[in-house]
């Protein structure tokens, strides 16, 4: 028996929600450089944070010096003041 046709088939593949899936992929890509520029927003935050802190300990250790050479001062004042006598009635 010889063949004489082959058979013919025609096979339609749709794809439903193919584009409501475009349009969500799509917010979740808008939603990540959304996030990179939050992120990148806390950074810089972040560093002037660290750069205000720094300027404050420096405040602080300078004020500190200052109040120690107060105390210097003050001792030294009070070491001279000791050292004053009465003039002595003869």
């Amino acid at each position: 028996m010889a063949l004489n046709k082959i058979s013919e088939e025609v096979i339609e593949i749709r794809v439903d929600g193919a584009k409501e899936a475009e349009q969500e992929i799509d917010g979740l890509s808008k939603g990540l450089r959304d996030v990179e520029q939050s992120s990148k927003k806390a950074d810089k935050s972040t560093a002037q944070a660290s750069q205000g802190f720094s300027k404050l300990q420096a405040s602080i250790t300078t004020a500190g010096a200052a109040v120690a050479g107060f105390q210097a001062a003050m001792a030294a004042a009070g070491a001279a003041m000791s050292a004053i006598k009465a003039p002595v009635k003869a």
